[in-house]
């Protein structure tokens, strides 16, 4: 408590101040944390909050935003990192909210404990606040405040920031992803991104945590001397594991029985134990949606329960765990193909449907899965909106929204070519990688001089499509024939996209047979042989 009273009086944060007339002095709390390293060592950490949920919108505070990275982005980079052997390191910003300057007129309590830090109240009956100069973690406006402030110094360090995911910035020798105050360095060379180090602990109190190792709970396990890299969440599995008491159940092969139906709640008299349910859910999808595709179809299912969880959802729930629990070492495995990499690791795409699978309100349940270097990088799982009157116009609507995800992909993939230069990073951010071709070696940046170079080479063009695998020669054919009005003329004009994307040249679709179909562990519980099959395609291991 000491050492961020100290901090805050050190970077100026407030001043005292008489609370100005028509204003509200707003409360503050001590949140104290017991963290965890990636080594699994413990550190403590004393965090003064104001409460935020007293300010008033249009007089304490105007606009709100948090700079947080897109896993899908960190996962592409990490997956590129791997293939081309880059440099990655990780940075924290240290009271990252305190640095940039208030618009807004706010003020704040006296800390408890620090009650000394203020005179007595004066005789006309004012007394003294704190008037907060700088941004103080709570206060809505702060992670905005936080961002502007960190944009500014990117682009005046030469850097551009994307316009498919903001808090990703590039040069053309460096790539940054900021997540609120933790940071992601990419680069080919060492000394690219030590010149940065330097440049942000000039400007703000920074914590260098070296060679990435874990990232907002993600536990990144690297052998460069294989080109693999691991991405996994056991330590949070065990956490949650242990706080449910399912630590030590017995593990189960599959997340969700086959062919299983859980109705919806018929009475309140069914209620069971919602807070626990809900609590379970949210846990659980943080790891479904950092490192585990799996579970997505089974969160999805279970999650529309939340509201009014039965005994029988709270059984198919324990399941989950008892899943976890024999799959805690699940991870996700990129790796470069034996070889020189010679043309950029291009994304594939699987998509699937499972028609008019909710036998409730028989809408049917889409979902597509994204795989670069080997491994899935974007997945979701949904349930229409529509109730399709087919499976080919359920899977056209599945179709539609793996389409909308493989031109974002796409388009942040061109952004980097053609707003980067071509000096040190030329595998990823410079024509020569993306248009040119000739082949160009390009130094290794390896410890190990007998490690192979990387070379770069022809690969991803502005003018190939990105490739959609679907198991449904129906819904591939309206896809690309304008002339099914009879078949057509009732879906509602947004599904259409999918033909739109098609003419454009951003997307093509080929037909693949549905026991490939590497989507289908994102529509339907399937058997163990069919689950395990799937999740292996995803790039998927386990360690046993």
């Amino acid at each position: 408590m000491r050492e961020e009273f100290r901090s805050h009086l050190d970077n100026g944060t407030w001043e005292l101040a008489e609370l100005s007339p028509g204003k509200k002095d707003i409360t503050c709390k001590w949140v104290y944390k017991r963290k965890i390293n990636a080594d699994r060592s413990t550190r403590f950490k004393a965090r003064l909050v104001i409460r935020g949920f007293e300010q008033v919108p249009g007089i304490d505070y105007q606009e709100t935003f948090a700079p947080v990275a897109k896993f899908v982005t960190v996962r592409i980079l990490l997956a590129l990192a791997t293939y081309y052997d880059w440099e990655v390191e990780q940075m924290d910003v240290k009271t990252a909210f305190l640095h940039p300057v208030l618009k807004e007129e706010v003020y704040m309590t006296i800390p408890e404990g620090y009650a000394e830090y203020s005179d007595m109240p004066s005789p006309d009956g004012s007394y003294q606040v704190l008037r907060l100069l700088k941004a103080l973690y709570g206060l809505k406006q702060a992670p905005r405040a936080w961002y502007e402030n960190i944009t500014k110094f990117f682009l005046e360090a030469g850097m551009s920031r994307s316009h498919e995911d903001p808090s990703l910035f590039f040069s053309h020798d460096l790539i940054i992803v900021i997540y609120v105050d933790d940071l992601l360095l990419f680069a080919k060379a060492m000394q690219t991104i030590q010149r940065m180090k330097t440049a942000l602990s000039n400007a703000y109190h920074m914590t260098d945590l070296g060679p990435i190792s874990q990232f907002l709970g993600l536990q990144i396990v690297r052998d460069r001397v294989q080109y693999r890299l691991d991405l996994h969440q056991a330590p949070y599995i065990e956490e949650i594991l242990t706080r449910f008491q399912m630590s030590d159940c017995k593990g189960v092969w599959t997340p969700m029985e086959s062919g299983i139906h859980l109705p919806p709640c018929q009475n309140d008299a069914d209620l069971h134990a919602r807070p626990e349910y809900q609590s379970k859910i949210g846990s659980v999808m943080y790891a479904m949606l950092g490192t585990r595709p799996d579970l997505a179809y089974t969160i999805s299912s279970l999650s529309k329960h939340s509201d009014k969880p039965t005994r029988s959802h709270h059984i198919a729930l324990q399941r989950v765990f008892r899943y976890l629990k024999k799959t805690l070492n699940t991870r996700i495995r990129y790796e470069r193909p034996s070889g020189l990499p010679t043309i950029f690791p291009k994304p594939i795409c699987y998509t699937d449907s499972d028609w008019a699978g909710d036998k409730d309100d028989r809408k049917s349940t889409g979902g597509y899965v994204f795989l670069l270097c080997g491994g899935a990088i974007s997945w979701k799982t949904r349930k229409q909106d529509i109730v399709a009157t087919s499976s080919t116009e359920a899977e056209y609507v599945a179709l539609t929204e793996a389409a909308k995800e493989a031109v974002w992909l796409r388009r942040l993939l061109m952004e980097l070519e053609s707003r980067a230069g071509t000096d040190t990073i030329p595998d990823i951010t410079t024509n020569h990688f993306f248009g040119s071709l000739h082949q160009a070696q390009s130094e290794s940046v390896l410890s190990q001089e007998s490690r192979p170079h990387a070379e770069s080479g022809p690969g991803f063009t502005s003018s190939e499509p990105q490739q959609i695998y679907a198991d449904n020669q129906g819904a591939i054919k309206l896809s690309e024939n304008p002339q099914f009005h009879s078949k057509t003329k009732h879906i509602d004009l947004r599904y259409h996209y999918i033909r739109t994307a098609r003419e454009r040249g951003e997307v093509s679709v080929t037909y693949i047979p549905t026991a490939e179909m590497t989507a289908d562990l994102l529509t339907k519980p399937l058997a163990k042989e069919k689950h395990w099959k799937h999740m292996r395609a995803m790039g998927m291991i386990t360690t046993w």
